[in-house]
């Protein structure tokens, strides 16, 4: 039997993606994969048309989204997995978050302004045309422009950690956010954690408090890739079986660092 694959970290033009709910369902499926997870930044606006374009693609769809929190070495990103489709908590949450990122987007463009790069606000919009606008739609600008070269150099130069024109968000602590989701019902997913820079005993210390707070899982392929010296430009896709609650819970939580291959990776759908 073929084994059949999922895609666990997804996002749209909700937030950050490239393509419409429904077009990347669309894509997914003629990838032939089994199930996706929408996650998109902050908000989970785009689920409704991702699901029913899941219905008539035939591709399961796991609700979810991203949370930023605020760790020790700069911001943790958490995927939410199997949301309930209402939840007051999460919705205030996200709320408050995507008002906080306009309040940071407006600040970063005016650290920019101070060094001569002039962008405005009604641009960057324009470029998200989703929800939940931030830093990616910046680097757009920015690479459009022809200020940077490239989506990563936006990052390094301007809007990353150690960027001239970074801005910290006021965020969740992380065992705050993996609590806000897994009291839902969700599964808790620690996202790229080796695009973090810290030292690697970090993750020794780090992991085991979030599997107290409820953690359920480890988003693990760019661990492999990036020890491989193989980065994909958006590492997150991972060969499961047919998704379920119960796989991922029984995912074994291990320093990020010494995560192992267990399959391989298809073609990414977004």
């Amino acid at each position: 039997m073929q084994p059949r694959f999922v895609d666990l970290h997804t996002h749209t033009t909700a937030s950050d993606g490239t393509d419409a709910p429904r077009d990347l369902i669309r894509r997914a499926a003629s990838l032939k994969l089994a199930a996706v997870a929408v996650t998109d930044h902050d908000t989970v606006s785009g689920l409704d048309e991702a699901e029913a374009a899941g219905r008539e693609y035939g591709v399961e769809i796991i609700r979810g989204c991203e949370l930023g929190v605020q760790g020790q070495y700069g911001e943790i990103h958490l995927l939410g997995l199997w949301l309930p489709r209402h939840s007051a908590p999460l919705d205030a949450e996200l709320a408050r978050l995507r008002g906080h990122r306009e309040e940071r987007n407006l600040k970063i463009l005016d650290r920019l302004r101070s060094i001569g790069i002039n962008i405005g606000y009604q641009e960057v919009l324009d470029e998200a045309g989703g929800e939940s606008v931030g830093r990616p739609h910046i680097a757009r600008v920015l690479q459009k422009r022809g200020i940077v070269s490239n989506f990563a150099q936006a990052f390094e130069l301007y809007l990353g950690y150690y960027g001239a024109a970074y801005v910290p968000r006021t965020l969740l602590t992380p065992e705050e956010g993996v609590s806000l989701m897994a009291d839902l019902g969700a599964v808790v997913s620690f996202a790229h954690p080796m695009l973090i820079r810290c030292p690697p005993s970090w993750f020794d210390e780090i992991i085991p408090r979030l599997k107290e707070a409820g953690l359920g899982a480890i988003d693990c392929s760019d661990c492999i890739r990036i020890r491989r010296g193989n980065i994909p430009a958006r590492p997150s896709t991972c060969s499961l079986p047919t998704p379920s609650r119960r796989a991922l819970r029984m995912a074994v939580l291990r320093p990020a660092n010494r995560c192992r291959r267990t399959g391989n990776w298809p073609k990414r759908s977004a």
